[in-house]
This record gives C-alpha cells, sequence and structure tokens, in this order.
C-alpha cells in the first residue's frame, strides 16, 4: 500500500491483503463465486510469494533539520528481495486462523556523495535485511443480510540489530454488491502502527467483468487495474499500484546522533504494465516493469512512538522491472 499514504503503513496494508485471503473460506457462495469468476485462474494471493526488483540509477537527497544534517548522492544500483509466505492453521466454524513469515532485503550500492558535516549518515550501508512472523484471526458473519468479515493481524519484525517493532491491524469489510460479473465491497482498517499518518483509513474493492476478456480490478488503498485474459494460462494488467517499502538504517557511530536506529520507510506510486503466466496448477510467473513515484519518503526514531519525522528523503522518479515467481495451495 503501502501505505495512501494514506498509507505510510501500506506495508501494513500489504500485509493484510494477503493474509486477510485466507478468510475467503468464510464467505458466502455467492460473493465467492463472484470473486472466483473475475480473478479466474488468478488468485488475488498466493501462499508463498518471491519477488525481486530492481531500479535504474538516479538521484536522492537527506534533509534531517533536529541534526542539522543534509545529504545528497546518487544511488547507483538498487535490488530488492521479498519473501512472504502465510499459511491457514485451523479453521473452525465462522473463524479462521492464518499464520506466516515475511523476509526483506534491499542492497543499494551508493556514489557521489556528499553532506552538510562530512560524515555519510547511513555509514555507507548498502545491505538492509527485514524479517518477521504474523498471524491474522477472522470471523466471518452476516450483518442486514450482506456478508461481513472481520480480521485482525499481528505481526512483528527484526533486523540485524535485533527487534525493531510490533504493530496491529484490524479491518472490517462488507459485500453490497455481489453477482456473476461484479462484486462490490466496502470497509475500514485502524492501525496500531505508530508511523501511520492515518490511524483509520476506508477500504474500498470493486471488480466488474467488461467482456469475456476484458475487466476492471480496484483495490484500494492498493491497487487499480484493467485486465486483459490471454487464453486460460496468461494475463496481462496495466493500471497503478500503491506500494511502500521500509528498512532499518543504524547509523555510524561517528556522527553522535541520538537515534540509533532510523525506521526509514518510502511510498510509492508505480504505473506500471504486469504480465502473469500460469506454469501449472499451483505455480505462477509475474513480471512487471514501469515507473515509479516516490513520495512521503521519511525517517523516524525506531525506538520511540512518535509521530513527528526526523528526516526527509527525496528521489527522482525512476524505472523498475519486477520478476516473480509464487505458488498457491
Amino acid at each position: 500500500m503501502n501505505k495512501i499514504k494514506i498509507i505510510t503503513t501500506i506495508i501494513a496494508l500489504c500485509c493484510h491483503f494477503s493474509l486477510s485471503a485466507q478468510t475467503d473460506s468464510l464467505s458466502i457462495d455467492k460473493p465467492l463465486l463472484a470473486r472466483h469468476i473475475i480473478n479466474l485462474n488468478f488468485p488475488r494471493t498466493r501462499n508463498l510469494n518471491i519477488q525481486m526488483e530492481t531500479g535504474f540509477p538516479g538521484n536522492y537527497k537527506i534533509k534531517m533539520p533536529k541534526y542539522d544534517y543534509s545529504e545528497k548522492g546518487t544511488i547507483k544500483h538498487y535490488t530488492s528481495v521479498n519473501v512472504n509466505g502465510n499459511f491457514s492453521l485451523l479453521r473452525k466454524g465462522k473463524f479462521t486462523l492464518a499464520g506466516g513469515a515475511s523476509y526483506s532485503y534491499r542492497n543499494i550500492k551508493f556514489s557521489d556523495l556528499s553532506s552538510s558535516t562530512g560524515n555519510i549518515y547511513h555509514g555507507r550501508q548498502e545491505g538492509f535485511h527485514v524479517f518477521g512472523p504474523n498471524a491474522t484471526i477472522g470471523y466471518g458473519t452476516l450483518l442486514f443480510g450482506k456478508h461481513v468479515t472481520i480480521t485482525g493481524t499481528a505481526f512483528c519484525e527484526f533486523s540485524p540489530g535485533g527487534f525493531e517493532l510490533w504493530a496491529g491491524i484490524a479491518t472490517a469489510t462488507m459485500v453490497l454488491k455481489s453477482s456473476h460479473d461484479e462484486i462490490l465491497s466496502v470497509g475500514i482498517s485502524g492501525f496500531t502502527h505508530h508511523t501511520s499518518i492515518f490511524p483509520v483509513l476506508p477500504v474500498f474493492v470493486y471488480m466488474r467483468r467488461l467482456s469475456p476478456s476484458y475487466f476492471f480490478d480496484c483495490s484500494l488503498p492498493g491497487y487499480c487495474y484493467i485486465r486483459c485474459l490471454v487464453g486460460t494460462q496468461a494475463r496481462f494488467s496495466t493500471g497503478i499500484d500503491f506500494n511502500s517499502d521500509h528498512f532499518y538504517v543504524h547509523p555510524s557511530t561517528e556522527n553522535n546522533n541520538e537515534a540509533k536506529t532510523l525506521y526509514f520507510i518510502k511510498t510509492e506510486l508505480k504505473l506500471n504494465a504486469m504480465y502473469e503466466h500460469r506454469l501449472g496448477k499451483h505455480l505462477f510467473f509475474t513480471a512487471k516493469t514501469g515507473y515509479d513515484f516516490l513520495f512521503h519518503c521519511k525517517f523516524y526514531n525506531s525506538d520511540r512512538l512518535m509521530r513527528n519525522a526526523l528526516g526527509k528523503y527525496k528521489e527522482h522518479p525512476n524505472f523498475f522491472l519486477n520478476i516473480g515467481v509464487s505458488y498457491n495451495l
């Protein structure tokens, strides 16, 4: 999401959308039928998803007024790897329990660095690791004759420096309309994550078949795509994807700054085209490319629950390439 920053926790929203899919089995037949028909052979979420992304070189700037610090340079090379897994652990009546884990790695190579103090704030750090477990509990019921799904997700994160944070998300969604070719859902999400600009966000999901091969798929905050089926094993999509990336920066001790660990988050709007191919009953291949616009990129003190950012980050829009493989039971 992420996170639309309205989503500074789109990290959190992405986690939610991935895990809340485990509650689909609680849905009544009609919404399930509509969602299945519109998504066809390409499930919205996968039990195991591995993605690698690379970006083109670009310039960046950092400003931290609290420390009277500024920095600028060039990101010579950027590569990220994301691995996410989630599996249903228990289903009993209207309740379901899912668990999973995630791992992300960012490799950033800097060049042409300069700063206001002569020291590089990130300490020339190039590799950033984030990993941790998560759990989701879901409940499905009927309210005013409409299907309602309530989910709660909790997750924590670690880096090579140790434990970093924990966060929670609670979401309630209601299916307002469901037919053979259309489904409309609305809801609300609440966050505990302290860097979220808005602790509460609306959720809007609309899917509609436009023709036998084309359909509109919108899930906000998240993405908005026009999709085209290519036979029964492939799908082409083009649209906008709201996403976020985050990791933890451990500044070099020579700077003598108060913050020992910084939480860095950047929200992205990606104009992209995506190709998906079903390699078998359970395996999927994805390729995505487009233009990446960054906004609301900030540093926070990871040791304190504070909403005030310590600094801002700016980077020029750039092209990206993403390749992924996923598996679904």
